[in-house]
């Protein structure tokens, strides 16, 4: 059996991480104000809504990458 964890080493974001200006899961606006989180695949989005992504499966709404990682890849 495989065991997987979420993969959270991407980092904090800053304004030139953004690929737009609206986060994919709010529609609202980000700012360099706001806590933004960076996923592993690259995007960013408001810190609070990445937390959505966990519990929408684990994907990034932009791309579609997995945000689980296998333990055994580490």
């Amino acid at each position: 059996m495989s065991s997987y964890y979420m993969d959270d080493r991407s980092g904090v974001a800053n304004d030139r991480d953004r690929d737009s200006n609206t986060c994919a899961i709010c529609r609202s606006a980000m700012s360099s104000r706001d806590a933004l989180t960076k996923l592993a695949c690259g995007h960013v989005l408001h810190r609070g809504c990445a937390k959505v992504c966990v519990s929408t499966g684990f994907k990034c709404p932009y791309c579609g990458k997995s945000l689980m990682t296998r333990y055994s890849n580490l």
